[in-house]
């Protein structure tokens, strides 16, 4: 031991107490190090196969409620969608996803008209594999199916028909591709727009879609047109939140804040002209946004 003690303090430098220290500090390390091994090896683990039973028990469970809560979380986001009237046949992937449509159906979906494929009834779109029947739930009843068209129709008679427009609001990106003057990215700039703001009520708001110059806008409106029969999407002005009011096109950040906190202090609006007394909204504001308005859910 003393020739232990002599060579610690002559290599390391130390005193007496230091070195008495440092030898007791050594074997006290590997106690520690080794201690676990060792108990790990004389103590066996005391599980057996009703522990693990219960544990996977509870990783199961926790399973189940985690895919409850994603199912909730989904059924949720489907009834707070603000529908629209759209034609299965015509619409676009981007369109549908924005409709919560997941990823899977919308893709199917579209597949299925590449191959030649037509809906021309709402049940015909559960025929798809993996179709999300609580989206269909909600959707079938805006579903529209006009470019299905009719077989009993004779060629004769069509053409004495003067050939229709295709409708502004159910047009997908291939078919305004097709015009000159858009490509794929004017195409996607239009959908994004209309889909932000509802829908088109005029050929003429396509004017504000980035990149359209007036001669694309006259060439647009040669093909396609706003039909009399179509209602946009309307935001509830009594039940609209800051960040639903913020993002409509028409819509401000301050006009948005404004609307809330009138509505905080006074109430409910009980007609669109009470929106005249929100002090930065004027009568040329009220007329270009009324189509994308309404007071209370009909």
């Amino acid at each position: 031991m003393k020739w232990l003690q002599h060579w610690v303090r002559t290599y390391f430098g130390f005193s007496r107490t230091e070195t008495n220290g440092f030898i007791l500090f050594i074997p006290l390390t590997l106690i520690i190090l080794f201690s676990e091994p060792l108990y790990n090896q004389f103590v066996p683990m005391k599980h057996n196969a009703l522990d693990n039973a219960e544990r996977t028990d509870s990783l199961l469970t926790l399973m189940r409620q985690h895919d409850s809560i994603q199912a909730l979380k989904a059924k949720q986001l489907i009834e707070n969608v603000a529908f629209y009237a759209f034609d299965p046949n015509t619409i676009s992937e981007e369109a549908l996803l924005a409709l919560r449509l997941n990823s899977q159906s919308a893709g199917r979906l579209v597949r299925y008209r590449e191959k030649g494929g037509k809906f021309r009834k709402p049940k015909d779109l559960m025929r798809l594999h993996g179709m999300d029947s609580a989206w269909y739930k909600r959707a079938r009843r805006w579903m529209n199916f006009p470019s299905a068209g009719k077989s009993s129709v004779s060629s004769s008679k069509k053409e004495q028909q003067p050939k229709r427009r295709d409708d502004i609001n159910l047009a997908d990106s291939t078919q305004l591709d097709r015009v000159y003057g858009i490509g794929p990215v004017l195409a996607r700039r239009i959908i994004q727009f209309r889909d932000r703001l509802g829908g088109f009520v005029r050929m003429t708001q396509l004017g504000e879609v980035y990149g359209l110059d007036s001669t694309v806008v006259n060439t647009l409106s040669l093909r396609f047109e706003v039909r009399d029969q179509f209602e946009p999407r309307k935001i509830i002005i009594n039940e609209a939140t800051l960040e639903t009011l913020d993002g409509h096109p028409y819509i401000s950040r301050k006009e948005a804040q404004a609307i809330v906190a009138y509505r905080m202090q006074h109430g409910p609006f009980q007609s669109m002209d009470e929106l005249k007394n929100v002090r930065v909204l004027d009568d040329k504001w009220l007329q270009k946004n009324e189509p994308y308005l309404q007071i209370n859910p009909k």
